[in-house]
């Protein structure tokens, strides 16, 4: 099967998790976003993402399938995997706040993802339902595996067992955001405030469309894209199952 050609850029920012603006990141998810649109600054000559001004670019995130992954580890550091279809230039003005606690080059990579046979899988997800026009976060062991047997068959998998689903971790902010502030008075009298309800899922999968597979990777999956949740992180497993 022809699957059309895409270009995704890796960048992997490790951090000293004690430097003060990546402890602001750690705390607050709209701090990590503005981290991570750092990289991408010279692309939104139009859009400042910091304070959310309201012109200029609609959506700048979805426009260049930003999306980010985080990771922290017990060396200290926390490690931010930002994928994207354009190169981010880390060399940004906007990024010097948080330059000095870089541990090692983020110089961007070209990602060749995996587009056949068996995978093992890691998802950062948000699962929810709409309910009258709302976004609510699904509580249940049984309805997140329904939720990512559904999301994956639309991403070009086949799941070969149930996933593992870790316990929920909440991604939480304090910061006005862009997308409240466009929004009524009453939401942007709230601060702009949130939690999201996350859950890492991993296990094992089949890629069975190479074409959708591939969009899922580009775009992300699920809600909460621009605070590090939906980026598709895939491997050749150790062992076939």
């Amino acid at each position: 099967m022809n699957t059309a050609t895409t270009t995704l850029h890796r960048s992997l920012l490790v951090l000293d998790a004690e430097h003060p603006a990546v402890r602001a990141a750690i705390v607050d998810a709209h701090h990590l976003h503005a981290l991570v649109m750092s990289g991408f600054a010279d692309r939104l000559h139009d859009y400042d993402f910091f304070t959310g001004h309201n012109t200029g670019h609609a959506d700048h995130r979805a426009s260049l399938n930003i999306q980010h992954a985080t990771s922290l580890r017990t060396d200290g550091t926390i490690r931010v995997l930002v994928q994207s279809s354009a190169e981010a230039q880390w060399k940004n003005p906007e990024a010097d706040k948080w330059r000095d606690a870089l541990l090692s080059d983020p110089t961007p990579r070209i990602h060749a993802p995996i587009l056949d046979g068996k995978i093992r899988y890691e998802l950062r997800a948000n699962p929810t339902r709409n309910k009258n026009g709302r976004k609510l976060a699904l509580a249940t062991h049984t309805d997140i595996t329904n939720w990512w047997f559904r999301k994956a068959e639309t991403a070009g998998l086949h799941l070969d067992s149930t996933p593992d689903i870790d316990n929920p971790w909440e991604m939480k902010s304090h910061t006005k955001t862009e997308r409240t502030q466009a929004k009524s008075a009453t939401a942007a009298a709230s601060g702009g405030e949130f939690t999201i309800r996350t859950h890492r899922l991993t296990g094992y999968a089949t890629i069975t469309d190479p074409q959708a597979h591939l969009t899922a990777l580009t775009t992300g999956i699920g809600a909460a894209r621009a605070y590090g949740c939906g980026m598709l992180l895939t491997m050749r497993p150790k062992t076939r199952n």
